[in-house]
This record gives structure tokens, C-alpha cells and sequence, in this order.
């Protein structure tokens, strides 16, 4: 899977994930349901700590690792860049973030 090594190898990349969290009151109000209450938020799991949506990894809006995010999923296929839809497809697939269609039409 071309995703393995954006999620193991790449892990430091998360560190600190859950702090960014905290910044934003929305996404730190489920988190704290969350703890008190596993099926508070239909969709949303924690997981050692750390927030997913349906499986995904929750990225805070404004995180300063969506940059990277981007570059990693547009030039991870051999021989080139990905279209918008592809790269897209492959951020979604792994991570969530609200805004990520807009981020990648203005990276791509």
C-alpha cells in the first residue's frame, strides 16, 4: 500500500498531533466527550490518544502539517505528480481535515 510509509515510516511527522488538537474548541470539545462517553460522537474514535474520523487521522484546520501532507500524497507516485482527484482520494482515505478539498485545488 503506497500510504505504509506516510503512516509508519514517517510516524514523527504525528508527533504532537494530539496537542494541535487542543487548539481548536470543536474538535477539543469531542475529544472530551470522547473520554467521558466512547460513542459521544458517532464517527469519531480515540485511539492511544490520538482523534480519528471513520478510521481517519483528524488534522487540526490550520495545522502546519498539511504542507507536508500535500507534498507527501501529490509526489508519492513514481514518474510523476498526481491529478487533483487522485491526490485527493489518497489524502482522504488516510487523513481528515475540514477544508482539504480547497487546500489541494490551491496546491495542485
Amino acid at each position: 500500500m503506497q500510504y505504509a510509509y506516510i503512516t509508519t515510516v514517517q510516524c514523527e511527522a504525528w508527533e504532537g498531533l494530539e496537542e494541535e488538537i487542543q487548539k481548536d474548541d470543536r474538535l477539543k470539545g469531542v475529544v472530551q466527550d470522547l473520554i467521558s462517553d466512547l460513542i459521544s460522537h458517532k464517527g469519531f474514535q480515540l485511539k492511544r490518544g490520538r482523534l480519528y474520523r471513520e478510521g481517519r487521522v483528524v488534522i487540526f484546520r490550520n495545522s502546519p502539517r498539511i504542507s507536508w501532507i500535500l507534498q507527501e500524497f501529490y509526489d508519492i507516485v513514481v514518474g510523476g505528480h498526481s491529478s487533483y482527484l487522485r491526490t485527493y482520494k489518497r489524502i482522504a482515505s488516510v487523513v481528515y481535515w475540514e477544508g482539504v478539498r480547497r487546500k489541494i485545488q490551491e496546491y495542485v
